[in-house]
């Protein structure tokens, strides 16, 4: 009789373990479909600069809610070659981000780990890139994203041409994200 009652214990275990992992999936699916409308009403009908990050950060800043690192750098960067920055600014100058990664993976420890989960959306962003025709390309964050970087070069894009790449502003990186983004934009602006 006990060995019935563990056994129907451990299947409402799985049950319960299966529902919350469902319940999760659905929040993870609304809370990125609300995301990814923030970013789409800002987005150019033509884009000159795309700048293409990792994914949106896994605790609730996001760049189109001007609550980020990015975002305030960015600003920062912006206003340093003379322009007062707004998200309706830089859709007016014809600029938007696009995240490779559809959910967060910022809090991935493995960089073999993340690696593998942003090279299954390099066919997406070629697909992004082969729509929007941007002029220019900013890669914001080095590691991780030498097979972006690799792939964008391949689409017919010139390293330090119209693509670039850049730290991102976080972990003291901050100061040199500001100094190698204002230098691009004072060349390309």
């Amino acid at each position: 009789m006990e060995s019935i009652e563990l056994l129907d214990l451990e299947i409402e275990r799985k049950r319960v373990k299966e529902s919350e992992q469902s319940s999760l999936l659905f929040k993870n699916i609304v809370e990125s479909e609300k995301f990814e409308k923030k970013r789409n009403d800002f987005k150019p009908s033509k884009t000159k600069i795309l700048f293409v990050g990792e994914s949106r950060p896994s605790g609730g800043t996001f760049f189109y809610d001007k609550n980020s690192n990015l975002y305030r750098y960015t600003k920062e960067s912006f206003e340093n070659v003379g322009i007062d920055f707004s998200l309706a600014k830089f859709k007016e100058m014809e600029c938007w981000l696009y995240d490779v990664c559809k959910e967060p993976i910022d809090f991935i420890n493995s960089k073999s780990k993340k690696k593998e989960i942003i090279n299954k959306y390099i066919p997406d962003l070629k697909n992004e890139i082969k729509l929007l025709s941007p002029k220019y390309i900013i890669v914001v964050k080095k590691t991780c994203m030498e097979k972006v970087f690799a792939a964008i070069l391949e689409s017919g894009y010139s390293e330090n041409i119209n693509t670039f790449n850049t730290s991102f502003p976080s972990c003291g990186h901050q100061n040199k994200y500001v100094d190698e983004l204002t230098r691009i934009l004072r060349n390309i602006l």
